[in-house]
């Protein structure tokens, strides 16, 4: 599929297509949750999810901004061999600085007797190096493939088979008994990741793009030139990241790796309202930037608005739902997880503040604000990490959740403020309904009735 046939998809077709697959793909997270976290045990599960939001977090650090830029760059190209040069571009941006995270890895264990870190605390370290290269591999592959293949076709293996596969495995293991640890978790996922990603790479406009990214021999200057270009993207997708995944870092230095297990399930419930906001950002930043370099403002100023009120709605219902279930978690993971109930209400507030300014984050990239966006993020990330710390040291688990919810709400506010103030289009939700996909049927009912 052409990029061009790609722009023809109605942005409410590609968000509602891409909107089944996450929630078929979060179905089966949490059905795989609800097996390896009662096999796991609460501490042992904080070990695998602090690994894993380690390797999150480097992961998106990794490309040097360059993944944010392909996907930019290739929202206005004609033809998938029009992507070979940025690919190889963002894969040799996140090789070069994936050999500086491993050496630094390989000094943290030379140097092991000199850090003051617990048993735990280095099995998460392992399991993080474990996990990099296959969530490295993936993210790549899913910023190449959106604006090539349309968003819901390139999150649909990792959202859907990946899952399913991890599951079969975990089961095989429990049929079996074998020795289901964090770590021999983490190995599986990671073998499995690396298996759905060798597949996703059959689909053909996937195959054009690599196959002509082999072939590109970028010089040093040009990967200089692409990395200096997409800095600012650091801090956005780098900074974007850390504000989502560092409060398992955070809560088991602060509380405990087995306080820790138990927050990462709430925040598994409490991510379930973010899923429009996920698939917006998705969608949004592609069209957004068509329509921004095309000076398209009213349809850009219907685009936004109509995604906010669209996210914030959703969120909003299910959330309800989330909150209504409740009941069912003991029942599902027993009661060494009781605690999840206790922080699901303050989590799920903080997940509805954040859909109240809608994609704000695509928006920002897509109207080339991104060193705005960057300084902000900067600034921003210490007073999260300080309020969840804080907080989470003065009333332990509730507390991480009420940092997490003061610093979101403080977060809203100003990115609402810099979007009005750079485009006077107000980032929240609407009073009308929102008409996704109308006016380009419209046009295209009326184009071929003469």
């Amino acid at each position: 599929m052409s990029t061009t046939a790609v722009r023809n998809i109605s942005l409410f077709s590609d968000a509602f297509g891409t909107l089944a697959v996450r929630i078929l793909g979060i179905g089966l997270v949490f059905i795989t949750t609800a097996v390896l976290a009662p096999m796991l045990g609460p501490h042992e599960y904080g070990t695998y999810s602090a690994g894993l939001s380690l390797a999150v977090v480097l992961s998106s650090l990794v490309p040097l901004g360059t993944d944010r830029v392909l996907t930019r760059n290739l929202a206005t190209v004609h033809c998938p061999e029009d992507a070979g040069a940025e690919t190889a571009v963002a894969h040799i941006s996140s090789l070069l600085t994936s050999l500086l995270v491993f050496v630094l890895g390989s000094l943290q264990f030379w140097f092991s007797d000199w850090l003051p870190l617990s048993v735990a605390w280095y099995e998460s370290c392992m399991i993080a190096a474990i996990l990099f290269v296959p969530v490295t591999l993936t993210n790549l592959r899913q910023w190449i493939a959106i604006p090539l293949i349309g968003t819901r076709h390139a999150v649909l293996p990792e959202q859907t088979i990946l899952p399913i596969l991890f599951l079969l495995s975990a089961g095989f293991a429990y049929a079996l008994k074998l020795p289901f640890t964090a770590t021999s978790a983490a190995l599986s996922f990671a073998g499995l990741s690396l298996v759905v990603w060798l597949v996703s790479l059959s689909n053909p406009s996937i195959q054009i793009a690599y196959r002509t990214a082999i072939r590109h021999r970028p010089s040093a200057r040009e990967v200089t030139c692409a990395i200096q270009t997409a800095l600012p993207f650091v801090n956005v997708s780098f900074g974007g990241i850390l504000l989502q995944r560092c409060i398992p870092l955070i809560t088991a230095e602060t509380c405990g790796f087995q306080e820790t297990g138990q927050f990462a399930v709430a925040q598994q419930f409490a991510g379930l309202p973010a899923i429009p906001l996920g698939v917006a950002t998705l969608v949004i930043l592609p069209r957004c930037t068509r329509h921004f370099r095309m000076n398209e403002t009213e349809e850009a100023t219907r685009t936004i608005r109509d995604s906010a009120t669209t996210t914030f709605l959703l969120a909003v219902l299910v959330a309800a739902i989330v909150w209504v279930s409740r009941p069912l978690m003991p029942l599902i993971f027993g009661g060494s997880f009781s605690r999840v109930e206790e922080v699901l209400p303050i989590l799920l507030l903080a997940t509805i503040a954040e859909a109240v300014s809608g994609p704000s984050m695509a928006v920002m990239q897509a109207m080339r604000i991104e060193h705005t966006l960057a300084r902000c993020l900067i600034g921003f990330i210490p007073v999260q990490l300080g309020l969840v710390y804080l907080f989470s040291q003065w009333f332990g688990l509730e507390g991480a959740a009420l940092g997490l919810l003061v610093s979101r709400l403080l977060w809203i506010g100003l990115v609402v403020r810099i979007i009005y103030a750079s485009s006077r289009i107000l980032s929240v939700p609407s009073l009308r309904f929102p008409k996704f996909g109308l006016n380009s049927f419209r046009s295209r009912h009326h184009s071929s009735n003469p």
